[in-house]
């Protein structure tokens, strides 16, 4: 008569999850040495970080968005020969919104990514390509710093797959591309913008200050032309913005679902 032994659970690596051999004296999918057993070691948080972005990115939007339609009001201003420009001072608050909400976003954004890049380093199966410095020092580099912080994010994004378990999708490095592109279109858009401030200048806001006559007519063409301008560049960071957001919350959420199986 045969005797039924119980079967003994299967073992599996606790660094990925894969099925171990005994016969194999490390793991074939990360290469943990079999049987090394270590407390879990947490990994730092990029809630709070990602948070601040998003308010950043949302003050820089809403400034932009009053900064743009702020000549509408110039065009009432014009037309009325009111003794204020309130227009002008509209504008000027939604420049100060934009700068603050920028300087905010991009405070927030480096603290994050270097965050977000000193946890890969605990992911026993993540193989970084760029070196920890660009996560930071990317961002501080003039012209480089359009090549170099889309190498780092998308280096980021690429090594933050969530946990299998976790039910979530994978964080696209596209998504990356498509965002620092679209930030970078929005640049170049918003800079066009201004191509007429100087004819502006000439024939509305000199004559105005001083009390002198100005052209209606042309005046009012000169500033709806400025509202048309600043439109696309306004809805290409909107778009900017959204990919953003987009890109900072799947990391987050997908470093988070790596929690449980990270390990020293």
């Amino acid at each position: 008569m045969l005797s039924l032994e119980p079967l003994e659970p299967p073992v599996h690596c606790p660094s990925c999850n894969a099925a171990l051999s005994e016969a194999d004296p490390a793991c074939r999918t990360c290469g943990r040495p079999a049987g090394l057993l270590d407390a879990p070691k947490p990994l730092r948080s990029l809630t709070g970080p990602a948070i601040g972005s998003y308010v950043g990115v949302a003050v820089s939007l809403a400034g932009l968005l009053v900064l743009t339609l702020s000549p509408a009001l110039e065009i009432a201003v014009a037309q009325s020969s009111a003794e204020f420009n309130y227009g002008e001072l509209v504008g000027a608050v939604g420049a100060l919104l934009l700068v603050l909400g920028m300087v905010v976003a991009f405070v927030f954004m480096v603290i994050w990514s270097y965050r977000a890049r000193k946890n890969i380093d605990l992911i026993p199966d993540a193989w970084p390509q760029q070196p920890a410095w660009m996560s930071v020092g990317g961002w501080f580099i003039p012209l480089a710093q359009y090549l170099l912080v889309p190498m780092a994010l998308k280096d980021i994004a690429l090594n933050s797959e969530p946990a299998p378990e976790s039910g979530r999708r994978k964080v696209s490095g596209n998504l990356v591309t498509w965002w620092w592109a679209t930030f970078f279109l929005a640049n170049c858009l918003v800079r066009l913008s201004d191509a007429g401030d100087s004819d502006l200048d000439k024939e509305f806001y000199t004559p105005y200050s001083s009390g002198e006559s100005f052209d209606v007519d042309k005046v009012t063409g000169l500033l709806g032309a400025k509202v048309a301008l600043g439109l696309p560049g306004l809805v290409a960071f909107g778009a900017a913005g959204v990919l953003a957001v987009m890109v900072i919350r799947g990391v987050t959420a997908a470093q988070a679902s790596r929690q449980p199986r990270m390990w020293v």
